[in-house]
């Protein structure tokens, strides 16, 4: 999978059993209480600490489909102004 530079290293995990658990509560979690939830598992995002603790946001990236199911991905990449 190809990422632009602004999300790389920012995926949740790459392991298909921890992606499954947290997918299976994408719809019943906020994405600061799916970051939580992550982190109960033992998921961080880099940098993790006092004043960065990311939610996380379910992301389709430039190379992926529309019917793609999106890569959840640490929503630590700046805003656009």
């Amino acid at each position: 999978m190809t990422r632009t530079s602004e999300w790389d290293g920012l995926q949740v995990t790459d392991d298909p059993q921890l992606d499954a658990q947290l997918r299976d509560r994408l719809d019943d979690l906020t994405s600061r209480e799916l970051a939580e939830y992550a982190h109960s598992l033992g998921l961080f995002p880099p940098n993790y600490g006092p004043g960065m603790n990311p939610p996380i946001a379910l992301v389709w990236l430039p190379d992926m489909d529309d019917d793609d199911e999106g890569v959840l991905m640490w929503d630590a990449v700046p805003d656009e102004e």
